[in-house]
């Protein structure tokens, strides 16, 4: 990829996180609803055994920082509940109802638990008792990550790596610390880093989280730290306060002016495991359209669909090609894949 300001955009969702065994959106809400299945009565009293203790924990706590009884919290959790195998994703089932903040609050808190437990059990996490413990490259071979991160450094050395680092903006609609978690120890193994080093490539990074996620990756104690944070009611609690709802995400002018600032300067977008959903693609929609080439993984989608999604990608980030050629391609495989199917052009581009 060329290597002047920040030209190329990555924008990711749940399909791409997928690859390192993170959950999809449906797989997300499914999770919830178990962790969520209280049995109680008339009091809130929960019954030993039902729905997820950590999250009950974490619940309890919240009611004794906000003052509101707890009971009106198990009766926002058994809403979510009993809601979840109808909604498109807890995400739009915390936006339909972002008036009752007691279900935001608890929707967050189930949000930040699922997440923490999945990061730990993804391909991505290391045994943090072991500080001499590495990343299992080994386990993320088929993940866009992994590709992606072959194609940035096949013929650069080190400086040159970060530049082509530098050049690329991800826009990333998942909770999870995938990306900074993958790229920063593929880096420190690749180039043999020392501390100083490590903590250029967090520099050059630049991971945006429309909606929030459940901590930051940082350089500490001589090894890349906060991936799978230790499931307790202190991160679930503090975690859940990292989270934005849908309309939290597009309220917020410093986020958007970032986000559509990137696209309008980009000549390269790819979207990985994206939704494509009316509320996200107003947020990336930007305000000039100059994009040269846009790929974008639409695995599992018919023809007509996929016809609709290029010419929307069209006319929103390439202004319907004004260049001539086809600038947008709609990629029938799995994330890491297209970085195969296209990887001369990555490399050229």
């Amino acid at each position: 990829m060329s290597e002047s300001e920040r030209t190329n955009v990555i924008v990711v969702g749940a399909g791409a996180s997928q690859e390192f065994n993170l959950p999809t959106g449906a797989e997300l809400t499914s999770i919830i609803q178990k962790d969520l299945s209280f049995k109680h009565d008339m009091f809130g009293d929960v019954s030993a055994g039902s729905g997820d203790f950590g999250l009950k924990k974490a619940i309890k706590k919240l009611s004794h920082e906000t003052g509101v009884q707890f009971v009106n919290y198990v009766n926002a959790a058994e809403q979510i509940c009993r809601n979840m195998a109808l909604a498109p994703s807890i995400d739009n089932y915390l936006d339909t109802h972002k008036d009752n903040q007691e279900l935001v609050s608890v929707g967050k808190l189930a949000i930040a638990n699922a997440i923490i437990k999945a990061e730990n059990r993804s391909s991505l996490t290391i045994d943090s008792s072991n500080i001499y413990n590495r990343l299992d490259f080994t386990k993320n071979i088929n993940t866009w990550a992994a590709v992606f991160f072959k194609v940035i450094v096949a013929k650069r050395d080190y400086v040159s790596f970060l530049a082509a680092l530098r050049n690329i903006t991800f826009v990333s609609f998942n909770y999870d610390r995938c990306i900074k978690q993958y790229f920063v120890n593929a880096a420190a193994s690749y180039f043999e880093l020392d501390g100083p080093r490590i903590e250029e490539v967090l520099d050059a990074l630049e991971v945006i989280h429309p909606y929030g996620s459940i901590g930051e990756i940082r350089y500490s104690g001589e090894r890349v730290a906060g991936y799978g944070l230790e499931v307790n009611v202190e991160n679930i609690y503090n975690s859940s306060k990292r989270i934005r709802t849908f309309t939290e995400g597009v309220a917020d002018p410093k986020l958007l002016e970032g986000i559509r600032g990137s696209l309008g300067r980009a000549e390269l977008v790819i979207f990985l495991g994206f939704s494509f959903i009316d509320i996200n693609m107003k947020i990336l929609k930007p305000d000039t359209q100059i994009a040269k080439r846009v790929l974008a993984t639409a695995k599992g989608r018919s023809e007509d669909t996929r016809m609709i999604l290029r010419n929307q990608l069209e006319r929103d980030f390439t202004g319907y090609n004004r260049q001539g050629g086809k600038s947008v391609e709609m990629f029938n495989g799995k994330c890491f894949e297209l970085f195969y199917e296209f990887d001369n052009y990555l490399a050229s581009s």
